[in-house]
């Protein structure tokens, strides 16, 4: 088996696996199961050559280098990484291979509430309704390589505008008036000189 994840951030109780982006690394494990005599081999006493697109990586290669951490291939959309391992006399061999696709960094939106804190378990929709005086949102940034490192915009209607420079990430909305309609607020994040380091996500906020 070869198992893998991307370098990437995800937020609090996301169950899915980290994924690997242009500009992120890949972590790597091979779990072999060489038997001898009925009795499973240890990973640790066995020899490990791992090939990525097809090209040898003999320096990540070697007596009991279970695992490695590499760059996806550059421009391509998935990276196939293969590691064939042996035991020291070559009289046992196991090969395995796996297909990891490149994917792009996402915004996704969560509601904070006063009392009930961020709420995970339900992204704001496409579609959302204004309740109550006040509301807070969360922009969250997955599969990014460090989500400090990243640029926040937001956006009403189109016009970018100022928050706190400290939780830029998050904007709050107030009601004023007693006016209704509908405004698209929306976010972008970047990673200045990272071209796979970005993207864009809006949700309608009505008044009603």
């Amino acid at each position: 088996d070869v198992v893998w994840e991307g370098k990437t951030y995800v937020p609090p109780f996301y169950r899915g696996k980290p994924h690997v982006t242009g500009d992120s690394q890949i972590a790597l494990q091979a779990i072999p199961h060489l038997s001898e005599d009925g009795d499973e081999l240890p990973q640790n006493d066995l020899v490990y050559q791992w090939e990525v697109d097809g090209k040898s990586m003999k320096a990540l290669s070697g007596y009991a280098k279970s695992s490695i951490t590499i760059q996806p291939t550059a421009f391509k959309k998935a990276t196939v990484v293969s590691v064939t391992v042996q035991t020291r006399d070559g009289a046992y061999a196991v090969k395995g291979t796996a297909t990891i696709p490149i994917t792009s960094p996402q915004v996704v939106f969560y509601e904070d509430k006063p009392l009930g804190g961020l709420q995970f378990h339900h992204a704001v929709p496409l579609n959302f309704v204004f309740t109550g005086e006040e509301m807070t949102f969360w922009a969250a940034p997955y599969f990014v390589v460090d989500p400090t490192a990243m640029t926040y915009t937001w956006t009403l209607s189109g016009k970018p505008f100022s928050l706190d420079s400290d939780n830029p990430s998050v904007a709050t909305f107030r009601k004023t008036g007693q006016g209704v309609g509908t405004f698209p607020v929306g976010m972008s994040i970047e990673r200045s000189g990272h071209i796979f380091e970005r993207a864009a996500e809006t949700f309608n906020l009505s008044f009603e």
